[in-house]
């Protein structure tokens, strides 16, 4: 993806959005990005596990592959009159992975004048049997409301909540998004509830992860906004750990994988 072109109104997503929106500000955050930026995002995931414990047996511990390093870079910044685009691209640092993704996000003023940033769509690689896949989807429409994303085309965890979050002072907020999947004439609710939280303990969500792997192991729980995406459909549930400053979440376990933050060109990492 070289260009960031305006994609066609797409007739199979339709979305309709239940929500309160809060302005940007001191209640309330967005990532700030600039051309140019990166950051790396250390993810293992689960393995299969073969058999089952016998009846009285405790189940195995999980057990977790080695980490991939995804780097995410901001390749080009387009300011339009509708709003500024941002292409994403990301790619395994080691290159043991062949995915390899091109996302392209916009920040623009919703209809009360609030500013958000979503993620427009998506362009997903990966080898299979030696032979090349692309898949692109289409996720959001500039000027609408955005709707939280669970990724779904790659390992790559590009999971992306509906912005502006609360603020990590702010009270719990809930919202429900409304989704329908038009496919082959037929239509199936893809429903997404995402829940904003502060003041957990984020231990209880990540366990040692943050402490041990991330590149920010010292960041306070009160600067920290708590995100759940969930989807009632298929019992998707992706959990994230969010902080002003940092361009990406800090902590995400999505599926069978778990994700830190553990370095961004915007700010020295913790030593």
């Amino acid at each position: 993806m070289s260009r960031l072109q305006r994609p066609p109104r797409s007739p199979a997503l339709l979305v309709l959005t239940a929500w309160t929106l809060f302005a940007t500000g001191a209640h309330a955050f967005m990532p700030a990005w600039e051309q140019g930026m990166t950051w790396t995002v250390s993810t293992v995931y689960r393995r299969a596990q073969l058999g089952r414990p016998e009846p009285g047996e405790p189940a195995p511990k999980a057990e977790w592959s080695p980490p991939t390093n995804w780097v995410f870079l901001v390749s080009k910044v387009e300011n339009r009159k509708d709003g500024r685009y941002y292409l994403v691209q990301v790619k395994d640092r080691e290159h043991k992975s062949s995915a390899l993704a091109s996302l392209v996000f916009a920040s623009y003023k919703l209809s009360d004048g609030d500013e958000s940033l979503a993620l427009l769509r998506g362009k997903f690689l990966r080898i299979v049997r030696d032979k090349r896949v692309v898949t692109d989807a289409e996720l959001n429409e500039i000027g609408q409301a955005p709707r939280p994303v669970l990724h779904e085309q790659s390992l790559i965890p590009y999971d992306f909540p509906s912005l502006p979050l609360v603020g990590p002072k702010a009270k719990e907020r809930s919202r429900t998004f409304e989704v329908t999947i038009d496919a082959g004439g037929m239509q199936f609710a893809k429903d997404i509830v995402q829940k904003e939280e502060t003041g957990l303990d984020p231990e209880r969500i990540a366990g040692d992860e943050i402490r041990k792997r991330s590149g920010f192991p010292s960041t306070p729980r009160e600067r920290m906004v708590f995100v759940t995406l969930s989807r009632e459909m298929d019992g998707a549930l992706c959990r994230q750990i969010w902080v002003p400053g940092l361009p990406w979440p800090l902590f995400v376990e999505s599926g069978d994988s778990r994700s830190v933050l553990i370095f961004h060109s915007g700010e020295a990492r913790e030593k």
